[in-house]
């Protein structure tokens, strides 16, 4: 086995000694070297398993990762998942978060929520992809509709001719200021900046032409009444 070089990172940690020693194991007969070492200041790897805080933790190099955790996902899809395993309980959505976030997760938990999700018919590459597309949502917003920006002009034009124009002017543009979506974890800003400026401007723009239209009425209704009480 060759000599452990370069930066080590984290495979996996464990207070079951069995498990430790199984994954050990694997690695050894993948050929791929690894070290066992601890969280603890003081670490006896007979006390794993026995009541002890201490977790024993797994370490491969940096470069090896990779193969590290395809050998014990290729090992734990032999491994049948027991029938009151938390996995059986997730909804779609949380196996795409999962799938997502496959190096926060135990290598026996990638393994079979991917069967999971192939027995649903559901595609874990798309769910992958789907997820990372609504988090860059989440981070900057999505460009809005052209067509509904297109609306939004058109009706601010015809707004000071036919009020109902104004109305869906304003409805649009605040859609675009203030809509917010669902992630899994929180509420973020459907739109992009640009197009919340946007939402801003025809909004401002409406509010100016309903006032103005308010003032006109206003002072149409006076010169009605001092009409009939000359």
């Amino acid at each position: 086995m060759d000599s452990l070089k370069g930066q080590l990172v984290e495979l996996l940690r464990s207070r079951d000694k069995s498990e430790i020693d199984d994954v050990a194991a694997m690695l050894t007969e993948a050929n791929i070297v690894h070290k066992i070492g601890t969280d603890g200041a003081v670490f006896d790897i007979t006390t794993i398993g026995v009541g002890s805080d201490v977790q024993a933790i797994i370490s491969v190099p940096e470069l090896q990762f990779e193969d590290a955790r395809t050998c014990l996902e290729r090992n734990y899809a032999e491994i049948p998942l027991p029938d009151d395993h938390y996995l059986h309980e997730f909804s779609n959505d949380d196996l795409a978060d999962l799938l997502a976030n496959e190096n926060d997760w135990s290598a026996y938990d990638v393994v079979h929520a991917r069967r999971i999700a192939k027995e649903k018919k559901l595609n874990p590459d798309e769910i992958v992809d789907s997820i990372k597309m609504n988090e860059d949502i989440a981070a900057h917003g999505m460009p809005a509709p052209k067509w509904q920006v297109r609306i939004a002009i058109i009706c601010t034009i015809l707004g000071p001719f036919i009020f109902i124009m104004t109305v869906i002017a304003l409805c649009i543009g605040a859609s675009f200021a203030s809509m917010r979506a669902k992630h899994p974890y929180r509420k973020y800003f459907l739109y992009d900046k640009r197009s919340a400026r946007f939402g801003i401007t025809i909004v401002f723009i409406n509010i100016l032409i309903i006032l103005a239209l308010a003032l006109g009425l206003h002072d149409y209704y006076d010169t009605f009444i001092d009409y009939f009480y000359i």
